[in-house]
Order: C-alpha cells, then sequence, then structure tokens
C-alpha cells in the first residue's frame, strides 16, 4: 500500500477532523472535507478549508465532487455503521490508495492481537477518546525521531494517560504514513522522521 497522501477524502468535518485537514493541507496536501451538517461545513470553511455539502448515502456523490487526485479515504464520524459503510462503498473510488476508518469501541474492546490489522486510523483510539483529547488539547504536533526504538517507547507511553493520540508518521522525504498496525516492521526512510499526533504537547 503506498504511504502518501497524494489527496484525502474526509467523511466528516468535526474537530478532529478539521485539525487533521488543516495538519495536512498544510503539508501540501489537497483535502476535501464532506459532511450532510451544514454548520460544520461553515466552521470548516471559516478555517479556510476546502468544505462540501453531501450525504454519504447518495448514489451520485462521486458526480458531486471532483476527487481526481484524492488517494486516501479517512472516515471519521461517530457512527461506526456509517464509517464502515463509507469505507466499503467508495475505497474504489476514493481511496484507491487506501481507506481508513476509526476503530469501533467493540473492537477497541479486543485484545490488541484479535483487532483488525489493516484499514484503521487508529489502533487504540476510537471516536470517543480521539473528540475527548481534541477537546481537551485542539492541537496537532510533530515531534523528531532518528530511532525507531525511541518512537516505540513514546507511543508506548502514550497509551498510559490518554493525552495523546498518534495518527501518522512523516518521513524524511516529507511523504505523510498513516501508522500501520505493525510499525515495528514499517519501513523508513534514511534520516529523520517525525511522530504526527493529536493532543497535548509531549514534553522534552
Amino acid at each position: 500500500m503506498p504511504g502518501r497522501f497524494p489527496g484525502h477524502f474526509d467523511r466528516r468535518a468535526n474537530q478532529a477532523a478539521r485539525l487533521l485537514a488543516t495538519y495536512l493541507r498544510d503539508n501540501q496536501r489537497h483535502v476535501v472535507l464532506v459532511d450532510s451538517n451544514e454548520g460544520s461545513i461553515r466552521q470548516a470553511r471559516s478555517q479556510g478549508l476546502e468544505a462540501i455539502p453531501a450525504n454519504i448515502y447518495s448514489d451520485d456523490l462521486a458526480e458531486q465532487i471532483d476527487l481526481a487526485d484524492m488517494g486516501f479515504l479517512l472516515a471519521m464520524t461517530s457512527s461506526v455503521e456509517l464509517n464502515q459503510f463509507a469505507v466499503t462503498r467508495y475505497q474504489n473510488e476514493f481511496g484507491e490508495n487506501g481507506a481508513f476508518r476509526l476503530i469501533s469501541p467493540e473492537e477497541l474492546k479486543m485484545l490488541p492481537e484479535d483487532r483488525p490489522r489493516e484499514g484503521l486510523l487508529s489502533y487504540t483510539d476510537d471516536f470517543l477518546n480521539l473528540n475527548e483529547v481534541v477537546r481537551d488539547f485542539p492541537f496537532v504536533h510533530e515531534k523528531a525521531f532518528s530511532q525507531k526504538s525511541d518512537l516505540f517507547a513514546v507511543m508506548a507511553g502514550m497509551g498510559v494517560a490518554v493525552q495523546q493520540i498518534p495518527v501518522f508518521v512523516k518521513d524524511s522525504q516529507g511523504e505523510i504514513h498513516p501508522i500501520p498496525f505493525d510499525l515495528e516492521h514499517f519501513q523508513f526512510a534514511p534520516g529523520v522522521f517525525y511522530l504526527v499526533y493529536l493532543g497535548k504537547k509531549l514534553e522534552g
């Protein structure tokens, strides 16, 4: 699966989605937020984001949106069913390089080894965790690393007190990768890389 974001289609213009959309846009990615809630659309547009009011269940959604350069789809709503529908229905059209959704509360209760091993934006945090963190700390940060072992140690600490949620790794070439289930075997480009995370800024 390619690990870059030539474009990004986000199903929900909630606060966490807007934060990630702003980060991706600022990293020269084309981002489109889609929501059926007009208030969320206005809020996204007020932040300078491209946002389109549309219903994900619409048969002509692909005709409403110019997604020629979209490579990834992120489904980030509070509805488990809607997220699954979006990924299943539109991954070939909008997420040809990868379609990702939030983990469900039921999946989060599973042992880590029993959870899905692909297609999740986060393997440790669901919609509730995500939005509680960004409610208290509405920020996206980068932390630089040169050793994978240091990255693993920091990510392990994030799971103790949920004040940060890791979402991407940005490599030394500026490519942005969703964090895979098995990060230990992820091949990093040589040089300094960055953990991209939501929430409270890490010390040090």
